[in-house]
């Protein structure tokens, strides 16, 4: 089929970046008149990892979990089901697969113009859920193209196999691109291959394509700072409370942690609800790209904690001219930084998201 093209990703990833980032290049690649399916690989280790609290298969860890821990434990279950109920409603999805093996006898059985892989870090290969499939080692006639693969804070490969497996198939891509300039320069340094840095998906979108998603109204009413780190650590919730004390405003998490004192919480966020958190606030923080990403298209007033050491948010930081944004953990927040000029920010993201759409069209 000439239109038909299946997209490879960590969509199923109980993380708000990964479905969003999945959903952005499914509906970008939709508005230019692809038929888009997002394989569903689900590799055991990473259904095991974001496995559902309250599993009535297992009554005991079930009982145990709810006596235990009864408030935690249901709304870990209700935001489970959130995010499963953002893949049926909003990815187009195939059957399920396992792995690699699985994947080849899927797509052997249907025809497709193209494969894309991206983004998110599905060249990482430190990450548990890492598979082979992400470098699409199938053969057929369709073309390979990869948009926007991160390999994380510091691109490495864990072990000379790994090396060798890029080696091989890298060369079979039709067109490959990265997120970040430090993966573009990895890969050259390591297989003399050019790549193109582009936008990750979400920001290949403008505000309004989301507001399907995040809604009209807020879910937390009034003013207040949306802390959201994925690797949380003390250290960085601190950087939440300076925050909080220059501004008077109270801090929103999603996460539970024992030091989170004092914070409102909404544990039972899903991809959805994170976004209308994030929407609706006044100020965000918090160690994530995606947290950055969608505080730029959103125009808000973010601090970006270790952003400048982090090649993933220097890169789209450092392109706008907004590494004064980046906080450091030893660092201090002691008076605000002035008005980010959003004018100027949507000048530089449109060239890019203008680059990375003319990537897309060659190689499409």
């Amino acid at each position: 089929m000439k239109n038909k093209i299946g997209i490879l990703t960590y969509h199923a990833a109980h993380n708000y970046g990964s479905m969003l980032q999945a959903f952005a290049l499914q509906s970008f690649l939709e508005q230019r008149g692809f038929n888009v399916r997002i394989l569903n690989l689900r590799k055991s280790i990473q259904k095991k990892v974001y496995a559902q609290t309250l599993d009535i298969k297992h009554p005991k860890s079930f009982i145990y979990r709810l006596l235990k821990n009864p408030v935690d434990s249901v709304n870990c279950q209700k935001k489970w089901s959130k995010f499963e109920r953002f893949i049926r409603e909003n990815l187009n999805v195939t059957k399920e697969c396992r792995d690699v093996q699985e994947v080849r006898t899927l797509i052997s059985k249907d025809s497709y113009y193209a494969f894309v892989v991206g983004s998110d870090q599905i060249w990482n290969t430190a990450c548990l859920d890492f598979d082979n499939s992400f470098l699409l080692p199938f053969e057929g006639n369709f073309k390979k193209v990869a948009y926007a693969p991160s390999m994380g804070p510091k691109p490495v490969f864990q072990n000379k196999d790994f090396e060798e497996l890029f080696a091989k198939y890298l060369p079979m891509f039709d067109g490959i691109s990265t997120r970040e300039t430090q993966s573009s320069k990895f890969l050259h340094e390591k297989f003399s291959i050019d790549t193109t840095t582009v936008l990750d998906p979400v920001l290949l979108l403008k505000d309004d394509t989301y507001s399907s998603l995040y809604g009209e109204k807020p879910l937390i009413k009034g003013k207040y700072i949306f802390y959201y780190s994925p690797l949380c650590k003390k250290e960085y919730y601190e950087k939440a409370q300076q925050l909080s004390l220059l501004t008077g405003l109270p801090i929103v998490v999603t996460q539970s942690h024992d030091y989170y004192g004092g914070a409102k919480t909404f544990y039972a966020c899903g991809p959805k609800e994170f976004l209308n958190i994030l929407k609706y606030s006044t100020y965000t923080i918090g160690r994530s790209f995606h947290l950055l990403a969608f505080s730029l298209l959103f125009h808000k007033d973010f601090y970006s904690i270790e952003g400048a050491v982090d090649d993933r948010m220097f890169h789209l930081m450092n392109h706008c001219n907004l590494l004064n944004r980046s906080v450091l953990v030893a660092d201090k927040i002691g008076t605000l930084q002035p008005a980010i000029d959003y004018e100027n920010v949507d000048i530089k993201l449109e060239e890019l998201r203008k680059r990375s759409i003319l990537y897309l069209s060659e190689n499409l």
